[in-house]
């Protein structure tokens, strides 16, 4: 696990991000490729349907990469241009896979060419929080957060943790770049790995989920967090020795 993520640190650059996002979709996923984005002409269309300007970070989201189902719809869903809508006095353009939670851009904000996103839930209609302080940084995080989903993953497993595990995972991986997250509710989510695992920690009901390229760096996990009291509810072990998924490679 000697090789840090291209997320350890979150790239300044609104640029950097993106090139940031390529880069783990090529590894987790495939490469990005031409009809991977939403054509401009749709997102005109967009802005003139709802009456508004797109910012640009979405625009250049979108164009790069705003069609691939595989990296952004494995549980929720990014909405296609012609689903976006003004509710709640934001921009709704993610939605998750019951419809109990939605992400969106505040109206007041879409004038930004980077604007802040707000996660919202049914449980608490129109409270909005904060997610991320750009879009551009929800992106990248929204792709860390559903590679978990993907079936590219040769290892993966999820399950109960407790304080000690939370601790062990805290000072023994090192943290990606982002903020702590409201989603999964109760919030506290946060994210650590290198550049073959990820490991999400869901602190408000110490839940563990954990993707991974490779099988030696999820045992070395493993052998970490199984003497705290890990107790994985699912896991690719339960595949047979060498199970790969059919849109996978080892």
């Amino acid at each position: 696990m000697a090789n840090a993520s291209p997320v350890e640190s979150l790239p300044e650059t609104r640029a950097d991000r993106w090139l940031a996002l390529q880069t783990l979709i090529s590894h987790w996923y495939r490469p990005l490729s031409e009809g991977d984005g939403v054509h401009a002409v749709d997102l005109d269309h967009a802005e003139q349907t709802l009456g508004i300007s797109l910012p640009m970070a979405f625009r250049e989201w979108y164009v790069q990469s705003g069609n691939r189902s595989d990296v952004w719809c494995g549980q929720d869903r990014l909405l296609p241009p012609n689903e976006l809508s003004l509710q709640d006095d934001a921009l709704i353009f993610y939605v998750e896979n019951q419809g109990v939670v939605r992400w969106g851009i505040p109206v007041e904000s879409l004038s930004s060419e980077d604007p802040p996103v707000v996660v919202e839930s049914v449980d608490n209609a129109a409270e909005w929080h904060v997610e991320n302080d750009s879009l551009s940084a929800f992106a990248v995080q929204r792709a860390v957060f559903d590679i978990k989903f993907s079936p590219n993953c040769r290892c993966w497993a999820n399950g109960a943790g407790n304080a000690a595990v939370l601790n062990i995972i805290a000072e023994s991986v090192p943290r990606l770049g982002f903020p702590s997250w409201h989603w999964p509710w109760p919030g506290r989510t946060e994210f650590f790995g290198y550049r073959d695992l990820i490991v999400e920690t869901n602190g408000g009901v110490d839940w563990i989920w954990v993707s991974s390229r490779t099988e030696l760096d999820f045992q070395e996990l493993e052998r970490l967090l199984l003497p705290a009291g890990i107790r994985w509810e699912a896991s690719s072990e339960e595949w047979p020795p060498g199970w790969f998924s059919s849109s996978s490679t080892p």
